[in-house]
């Protein structure tokens, strides 16, 4: 056997394993939306770090080839869509809400996705601007989300509709991507100032792990078990790049009509995405 069988032979065993898993705690894996089965969320509730298998499911999730061209049909238009929509808009920062509900609209057009928290980074070399989005950072505001949230939907490892609408500076904001859809390119090391913003390392110089890569984990314990499960990659737009580091999996809570409708709220509501894109999904299913 070779090298590639052997990968994928592997990579069957660990999908049957966690799906094993999930089903001997009751959860039916046949559903799009089984991590909002009543198991799954008591599990959740007792470990938080339960959430990670829907990822770990996800990921390692068989796919025909029908299957693949018909994610190839539906994820860039629904997403751009989306992200039109949410250029459009008064939409600030957002990217939890934003993801899950694009993340719910591909759902209803029959995309297996799930939504990741992350850092971001991006780096415009030519202009001199680098700029992150970074898990481990201090909040500037009572409700600040830390870094950036994104959708997986296999075969694209990042779609990301909410970029352009975090909080860039004027100087930055010429070089920011409408929105990034990618399959997986390859894979990057990640880098201390990837996932930690600099402000912090003063406070970090006496940690037994200074200066050695072990820092990174021992921060974000995370980041490692989720590197098995969705590497951390690179995209390049023009002279824009882009670094995504996947450190966890979130799970979107309530229905697609109800996402973003909060008080305070910016942007689109849910119920508002849906009846815009809800012609497109219908047409991308009948083709």
């Amino acid at each position: 056997m070779g090298e590639a069988a052997k990968k994928r032979a592997a990579r069957s065993h660990e999908f049957q394993s966690i799906d094993r898993l999930l089903r001997d705690d009751g959860i039916d894996t046949s559903l799009i939306e089984f991590y909002n089965q009543p198991q799954f969320l008591e599990q959740e509730k007792a470990d938080p770090k339960y959430a990670r298998h829907l990822s770990r499911w996800l990921s390692r999730r068989p796919m025909s080839d029908s299957y693949r061209s018909r994610v190839s049909r539906v994820v860039p238009a629904v997403a751009e869509r989306a992200a039109t929509l949410f250029e459009e808009s008064d939409m600030v920062a957002s990217c939890v809400n934003g993801s899950f509900m694009l993340s719910k609209v591909l759902e209803r057009a029959g995309i297996w996705n799930h939504v990741i928290h992350g850092s971001v980074v991006m780096e415009v070399a030519s202009q001199g601007i680098w700029r992150g989005f970074h898990t481990a950072d201090d909040k500037d505001f009572a409700d600040a989300f830390l870094g950036h949230a994104w959708v997986v939907a296999p075969p694209y490892h990042v779609v990301d509709v909410t970029i352009a609408k975090q909080r860039w500076d004027d100087e930055e904001r010429p070089f920011v991507p409408a929105h990034i859809i990618s399959r997986f390119t390859s894979r990057i090391d990640v880098q201390l100032n990837d996932v930690v913003a600099t402000r912090l390392y003063p406070r970090l110089n006496d940690h037994p792990s200074w200066g050695k890569r072990q820092l990174i984990y021992d921060l974000l314990p995370e980041l490692h078990e989720m590197e098995g499960d969705i590497a951390p990659m690179g995209v390049a737009v023009e002279e824009t790049k882009i670094r995504y580091i996947p450190v966890s999996t979130i799970i979107p809570e309530g229905p697609l009509e109800q996402a973003n409708s909060a008080p305070g709220c910016t942007g689109p509501t849910g119920e508002e995405l849906w009846g815009d894109c809800a012609d497109l999904v219908q047409s991308l299913a009948e083709d």
